[in-house]
């Protein structure tokens, strides 16, 4: 048996030989120390050491011992009490039990090195590299996940449109299902959520009701704009019966390239001058930049056009007036509807008052969806 004092508190242990070079634990102290070789025991004058040594009690075999079963004899601790002085191994565990009696032999199990044991990782609450690593595991699905919510509210934006291209019905309640979608999507691959991603879905989900609204627009009231301006009769009829001469005149005055117009449509319809050239007067109108060659071919008919208007009294510029303006009306909206200002037009019609109840509705369904802790 190999006997030392702990180097920590001064308790006398008492280990088998075999377990000469081990680390274990002091029970008393509880702080581990290495047990010395036979020969660092020698070097180091135990018995020498100025402590009074206890003699060796007598002892008698167990039915442990008669087993076969070898295990160290019982050592005496310098305090009296609880604290006997009994060995313990790394884990902190009495290598002798407290009620062995003196002389008598006990089966002791021979622990493992403390190396041969498996780390249990890392528990709740526990920092370390394990957890650094399941932490940003955990957070790099984030941006995963409002990526799947952003593309789950376009395509349903796409298909709340495309069903009301369909089927001629904007049907508005579809919003809530834009903001379900923006929530379902962002849950796809987190599982612990909160306010802070209940708060991007419903930012992702007011993201897609608006995109909803420009896909609206374009696919649905923009062609019945354009088709509105392009064939409404109607319109150029009540223009012509309800336009007074004083308005005629002031039109006039505001607009004076309106009298151009007026008299290019005119030479088209005699035939004095190529077909489609108005259409492309109104159409240099909205780009906001003039086109060289329609300004020098409205240079040559300049002589021409001078020449008509001089021929016309006032009462013939009037009537010209009246008959050819709606038409140019007419066809300035029907250009209209592809400029910005019409999208903005078609834009403008994709609202409506139903929309103060149903878009609060949609966020309030992405937000529960990013709020809730999966099941």
């Amino acid at each position: 048996m190999v006997k030392f004092r702990c180097p920590k508190c001064g308790q006398k242990l008492g280990v088998p030989d075999e377990w000469a070079g081990r680390r274990i634990r002091c029970n008393r102290c509880k702080e581990g120390c290495d047990v010395p070789s036979d020969t660092a025991v020698q070097a180091a004058g135990v018995a020498g050491a100025g402590v009074a040594q206890t003699p060796a009690k007598p002892q008698t075999k167990s039915p442990q011992r008669a087993a076969g079963v070898a295990a160290p004899a019982d050592v005496t601790g310098e305090a009296a009490g609880s604290d006997d002085g009994f060995a313990a191994d790394i884990f902190g565990k009495d290598l002798f039990p407290q009620n062995a009696e003196a002389g008598q032999e006990v089966q002791v199990a021979i622990p493992r090195p403390a190396s041969s044991f498996k780390s249990p990782g890392p528990v709740r609450g526990e920092s370390g590299p394990s957890a650094a690593s399941a932490v940003l595991k955990g957070a790099g699905k984030i941006p995963l996940s409002l990526g799947a919510s952003v593309v789950c509210t376009v395509v349903a934006a796409g298909l709340w449109a495309g069903i009301a291209a369909a089927t001629g019905w904007s049907f508005f309640i579809l919003e809530i299902g834009i903001g379900w979608a923006a929530g379902a999507g962002l849950v796809l691959f987190t599982q612990r959520r909160g306010v802070v991603l209940g708060l991007a879905a419903a930012a992702i989900g007011l993201f897609g009701i608006f995109v909803g609204k420009f896909f609206l627009a374009q696919w649905v009231f923009l062609p019945e704009l354009r088709q509105g301006f392009s064939e409404n009769g109607q319109l150029t009829a009540e223009m012509k019966e309800n336009m007074t001469d004083e308005q005629i005149e002031e039109m006039l005055v505001d607009n004076p390239d309106l009298e151009l117009a007026v008299v290019c449509r005119y030479l088209e319809d005699k035939g004095e001058i190529q077909s489609g050239f108005v259409a492309r007067l109104v159409e240099d109108t909205f780009n906001g930049e003039e086109n060289p060659q329609l300004m020098a071919e409205l240079e040559e008919l300049e002589p021409k056009i001078q020449e008509t208007l001089e021929g016309w009294d006032d009462a013939t510029r009037l009537n010209m007036v009246r008959k050819y303006l709606p038409g140019l009306y007419q066809q300035a909206m029907s250009r209209l509807a592809e400029t910005p200002i019409g999208i903005g037009l078609a834009l403008l019609s994709a609202f409506s008052l139903w929309d103060l109840v149903l878009i609060p509705l949609g966020l309030a369904a992405a937000f529960k969806m990013g709020y809730a802790e999966k099941d």
